[in-house]
């Protein structure tokens, strides 16, 4: 509902055989986001916490947005950075 404040936590593993770190994540103005920022050893979780603040939206609105999740850690064919997508949607209503 319109001003409601809503909180989530994404969980995740790591599944690969070297540590994660998180760089940095991002989403839209109506997002605050705190994250796991020490290294993630392999096999043992992390944390991503999104708070969603409803005031600045409108009944009616449809939101479909993304976290973006960029690691320190490097693509080792690329040397990119690896970066994930968490996708979530809300329906303001009054």
């Amino acid at each position: 509902k319109k001003g409601e404040q809503r909180d989530h936590v994404f969980t995740f593993t790591n599944t690969g055989t070297e540590n994660v770190t998180i760089e940095i994540c991002s989403a839209c103005d109506c997002m605050t986001l705190d994250w796991t920022t020490l290294p993630v050893k392999p096999g043992e979780k992390g944390v991503i916490k999104a708070h969603f603040d409803t005031t600045k939206k409108e009944p009616g609105d449809v939101v479909n947005d993304f976290i973006n999740v960029i690691l320190e850690n490097r693509d080792p064919a690329s040397g990119y950075p690896i970066i994930y997508e968490l996708k979530y949607q809300a329906i303001i209503t009054e």
